[in-house]
């Protein structure tokens, strides 16, 4: 775990930058509608004491050990694909989350935590190393091995799922 200093920062989405979202948003999803971005409104300014946070996501292994020592009923996709089990668990819910984390002695970060880490102390940029789009190194997310709207076909992790 690391410790996320105390600190302050604006959260959320200010109803000018709805426009240039919507924007952005329509290259990938032509249906695109400005009420997905509402929700995010009004850019507020948050408080924080400091916390605590993984470094690494919850891998398969961890997961399956508490499924193994408590008889938590997985859910129904989980490890449906045989990932991997130093890759990070997905297919769980919100529920699935807080049941483990509970387990392990931990929780969940807040949504203005999780916001106030991501961003990496970076203010008005819109990714947390800057405005430079991802280019593999600096982020996992889709790439050429998925075909998506949103995926970069100039990279790949050498990964078709998870990594």
């Amino acid at each position: 775990m690391v410790l996320i200093p105390v600190g302050e920062f604006e959260m959320g989405t200010g109803a000018d930058q709805i426009p240039q979202l919507l924007r952005s948003a329509k290259q990938y999803f032509p249906d695109a509608e400005a009420s997905w971005f509402e929700n995010e409104t009004p850019r507020h300014k948050v408080c924080l004491d400091a916390f605590y946070m993984d470094i690494y996501e919850v891998s398969n292994a961890q997961y399956k050990k508490f499924i193994d020592k408590t008889g938590y009923h997985p859910p129904l996709y989980w490890n449906t694909f045989n990932f991997a089990p130093n890759h990070p668990v997905v297919g769980v819910s919100w529920h699935d989350a807080m049941a483990y984390a509970k387990w392990a002695g931990k929780r969940l970060p807040t949504e203005a935590e999780w916001e106030y880490a991501a961003r990496g102390g970076l203010v008005g940029k819109k990714y947390p190393w800057g405005d430079a789009e991802a280019d593999g190194k600096r982020a996992n997310f889709a790439d050429k091995t998925i075909n998506l709207n949103w995926s970069n076909k100039n990279v790949s992790d050498g990964y078709k799922y998870t990594a």
